[in-house]
């Protein structure tokens, strides 16, 4: 299996890294999505289980999330995710930190892992919603001026 560190991964165009994305859920599965999402390729950890786990994160709402993992976790199975955006400016760094439990899990064979999709329930700091809000707004204002 390809690791997903491998995998090919356009950081360097950071503001253009989040777009809208009309996503479809799983025709098998009740479709959660309260707001719009954005196709991302942000890096993540998730703690689960005791464990530390890397991967990236396929796309993001203000509400939930897809993951890919090279591990598959159950459904209702609460864990730490920490989004770390790619910084707009060198040198500043920004982790989002948020409490979150899996709705489901599907092997993804374009990706070559495990994408799991996840409901937001906490996060650690109000900032940290505020600056995820902000970075989708920043990024639909150069979504839209590229049409």
């Amino acid at each position: 299996m390809q690791s997903i560190d491998k995998l090919e991964f356009d950081v360097m165009n950071v503001l253009q890294d989040a777009l809208p994305a009309k996503t479809l859920a799983p025709t098998v599965i009740d479709d959660r999505r309260q707001d719009e999402r954005y196709s991302v390729n942000w890096r993540i950890t998730i703690m689960v289980d005791g464990q530390s786990h890397e991967g990236r994160l396929k796309d993001v709402s203000l509400h939930g999330a897809a993951i890919l993992i090279h591990r598959s976790i159950n459904p209702n199975i609460i864990f730490t995710l920490n989004i770390h955006l790619p910084p707009l400016q060198p040198g500043l760094k920004k982790v989002i930190t948020i409490r979150c439990v899996t709705c489901n899990t599907v092997h993804d064979s374009r990706d070559q892992c495990f994408r799991i999709g996840v409901s937001f329930k906490q996060f650690k700091l109000p900032s940290d919603l505020v600056s995820l809000e902000e970075r989708m707004k920043m990024q639909s204002i150069f979504t839209e001026n590229d049409k």
